[in-house]
């Protein structure tokens, strides 16, 4: 049960923790937006601040833009699997700088988001082949794709091209989203002008919260929505850790009837030596002195089987270690284990404490 307990929850996903870290699921980026319609002004240069009074705002904060084409939601939020997913551009070379994400696979001749700036080449039929990233699990699971597939797109005048994906990233704010370089998404979406998706980069949630508040009031009128990154991140994580409570709920309910059963050798045990016991009382020893050590008995199972059972599960779940402090949730384990152990040793105690709870002298006369 603690086995169970502790690797299944070792995989459950927490927007919030290691937020801030470039190589975390929101990029290390504060906040992210959506609008309805496209803004088309440079929201981090000096003419575009001043027109929305940007500069008013005392905080640093440098905004992501990308445009956005029409398709179909290919996240896990989405029962249905998306034909076309969506397709999202930036300027790759601005990301490349800042290294946002991390990848779990890549192809072997590029590095990080300047693959994004590779040659575009052709099929067998003549239709281009453009590079793009995308997350994995709407690569895995939506899409049913793979490092080196290609996705087939239609133009609006009906041309065709595809995109090859060279580059998987880890559970991103991204997911749902095919990412493309800026030059190829103009090349093949000339008319789809401004950028409709935003990403807020600076200071912790908190600090740009004004500018977040600002931006959406300013463009409400496009249907701009800024949330915190790691809130969107949440309902993507929704998905997998609801799973993962199932599964957790089940091996809660092991453990639960494993510290029972041993509540029950503890007491079994207690009574087949209550003779020994009530000769130890007449000679002096109190209750409470026999309940601890029939306790300091058998504490030592209980001890052995969680450390055995969390050290498993930490052999089971070691490449999530490879990712760092900030790959496992280390408080929520430490604390199921932690009741765990507690909840164990109080059901020892009281087994113990019921069976003294009788005569003990009678024991011995009938003896």
């Amino acid at each position: 049960g603690v086995f169970m307990v502790t690797a299944i929850n070792s995989f459950r996903l927490d927007g919030e923790r290691g937020a801030d870290r470039r190589g975390s699921g929101t990029g290390g980026f504060a906040y992210v937006g959506e609008a309805t319609l496209p803004i088309y002004d440079d929201l981090n240069g000096e003419a575009g601040r001043e027109k929305f009074g940007l500069n008013d705002l005392d905080v640093e904060f440098e905004v992501y833009p990308f445009r956005v084409s029409d398709g179909e939601d290919a996240s896990c939020l989405n029962l249905n699997r998306a034909q076309r997913p969506r397709l999202m551009a930036t300027d790759e070379a601005k990301l490349a700088e800042l290294a946002p994400f991390s990848f779990t696979k890549k192809d072997s001749d590029g590095e990080g988001w300047s693959m994004l700036s590779g040659k575009s080449t052709k099929d067998e039929l003549g239709v281009p082949i453009i590079p793009g990233i995308i997350d994995q699990n709407t690569a895995t699971y939506a899409l049913q794709k793979g490092l080196g597939d290609v996705v087939p797109y239609e133009t609006v005048s009906g041309q065709s091209f595809a995109v090859k994906i060279v580059g998987l990233l880890d559970t991103s704010i991204l997911q749902g989203n095919v990412v493309i370089s800026e030059k190829n998404f103009i090349r093949f979406f000339p008319d789809a002008g401004g950028y409709r998706f935003f990403l807020v980069d600076g200071q912790s949630a908190e600090v740009l919260e004004p500018v977040a508040t600002h931006m959406s009031r300013m463009f409400g009128d496009l249907g701009l929505e800024m949330r915190p990154a790691a809130e969107r991140l949440n309902e993507f994580n929704a998905v997998q850790n609801t799973y993962l409570s199932i599964f957790s709920t089940l091996g809660g309910l092991g453990i639960f009837l494993g510290t029972v059963g041993l509540a029950i050798i503890v007491g079994r045990n207690v009574l087949e030596r209550r003779g020994q016991l009530g000769v130890m009382q007449a000679v002096g020893f109190t209750r409470g002195m026999l309940a601890r050590m029939v306790l300091a008995e058998h504490w030592f199972l209980h001890l052995f089987g969680v450390f055995l059972g969390f050290v498993a599960a930490m052999i089971a779940v070691s490449p999530q270690l490879s990712k760092g402090a900030g790959g496992l949730p280390w408080g929520l384990l430490g604390g199921i284990n932690g009741a765990v152990l507690l909840g164990g040793l109080i059901f020892c105690w009281l087994a113990a404490r019921l069976v003294l709870r009788g005569e003990l002298l009678d024991s011995i006369r009938r003896e």
